[in-house]
């Protein structure tokens, strides 16, 4: 496994014990590896006995799994052809495990324990750390639904991200409301779940000042992070325009001209987040790396049957854009299909990279031939049969 998560708070800048930015870090500090895979692994062993059953009695059933896997949804995969197989990495996962709905609270309440204890925030998490998290909440909900008779279902790294987004989104307008009375009318909770986990030097800013107002508390659309928590040019901001997966935040307007007809659309950028070097500088498409990455994910989950593991949330970003852009143009007079993926527009190819193009339908496309199925057996005609 990749090596465990760094503590998640920077030291404070002031020498004052009390301030609020050194209240966080020492809490962070306490809890220093509580989010990793391995703390989750061997806090997990000590809760077994010698024989390996549970030491609180759960049937085997709720064992999590091995020590090299993270505890995630597993999709299941199905499929004729190469293509449909490898769609399925997206189309095989339990669509309630996609995002948290508003069905039941335990979900939601686990979930901002969760963020507390584990000081979950968007600008610190890496898709690694998305693993992570996603792997800690399953395993507290193998447990609730064990607990309570439930079946709640397993959540994907991706569904915490937008949670968790959604969450910062509502602490801040909260916190510049002054604003922390829940639907039971108490404050308590709202409260401390807008102070306890450190969003960015303005957001605490308003914490600590009640006369200091943010307007606006900036979210790249693309990877859904907090964009400037630590103030001008600080080294935890978002980088400008670009994501932290090589790709660009926002659409991009692209006019188009095929087979003499114009066209002017919206092109929306590939789903975060996309394996390194596949993109670059906002703008940048490498089709080796794209190829070589192929590849891998169709031997690694389909031919390999490997579990979800620590790049899974990466997996399923890659696995959704080849659903979204590739075409399959079936194989007839004896020969293969193709297998093709549909060019980004508002992306230039890597110069110096060998790559297979082909048309289709006025659109230059990249040919996937470890993806090609055999050519379609020709039916008999009935009728000419008959005859003969």
């Amino acid at each position: 496994m990749p090596p465990p998560l760094k503590s998640k708070q920077n030291g404070a800048t002031q020498s004052t014990a009390t301030s609020s930015k050194t209240q966080h870090k020492q809490r962070a500090q306490s809890q220093k590896g509580h989010g990793t895979l391995d703390a989750m692994f061997a806090s997990t062993s000590n809760a077994t006995t010698a024989n390996g059953a549970p030491a609180n009695g759960a049937p085997s059933t709720l064992d999590l799994t091995p020590t090299n896997e993270p505890c995630l949804p597993s999709p299941s995969i199905v499929g004729l052809t190469r293509s449909q197989r490898l769609f399925s990495v997206v189309t095989g996962v339990d669509p309630r495990s996609l995002v948290f709905g508003k069905g039941t609270s335990r979900e939601f309440f686990l979930f901002m324990e969760l963020r507390a204890t584990h000081q979950w925030a968007t600008f610190q998490m890496t898709p690694y750390d998305w693993v992570c998290a996603a792997s800690m909440y399953n395993t507290a909900i193998k447990k609730l639904n064990y607990e309570h008779g439930a079946a709640l279902p397993l959540k994907t790294p991706r569904a915490l991200l937008d949670k968790l987004s959604e969450v910062e989104t509502l602490v801040f307008g909260r916190i510049r409301d002054n604003n922390y009375r829940s639907h039971s009318g108490g404050t308590s909770f709202w409260e401390h779940h807008c102070k306890v986990v450190y969003l960015g030097a303005k957001i605490q800013r308003m914490v600590d000042d009640g006369k200091f107002k943010m307007s606006k508390n900036h979210i790249c659309g693309h990877c859904k992070r907090i964009m400037y928590p630590g103030g001008k040019n600080h080294k935890e901001n978002h980088a400008r325009k670009v994501c932290s997966d090589g790709v660009r935040q926002s659409a991009e307007k692209v006019h188009l001209v095929i087979n003499g007809i114009s066209r002017d659309f919206v092109e929306q950028p590939p789903p975060f987040p996309q394996p390194k070097d596949v993109f670059t500088n906002g703008n940048v498409f490498h089709p080796a790396r794209f190829m070589e990455l192929v590849r891998s994910l169709y031997d690694r989950i389909i031919v390999n049957q490997s579990a979800p593991g620590s790049l899974a949330m990466h997996d399923y970003a890659f696995a959704m854009l080849l659903k979204d852009r590739m075409v399959i143009v079936p194989g007839l007079d004896g020969r293969p299909s193709k297998a093709m993926f549909k060019l980004f527009h508002s992306f230039t190819m890597a110069s110096g990279e060998a790559a297979v193009l082909d048309d289709h339908e006025g659109e230059m496309c990249l040919r996937m031939d470890c993806l090609s199925e055999p050519p379609l057996e020709t039916m008999p005609d009935d009728r000419q049969e008959a005859v003969a």
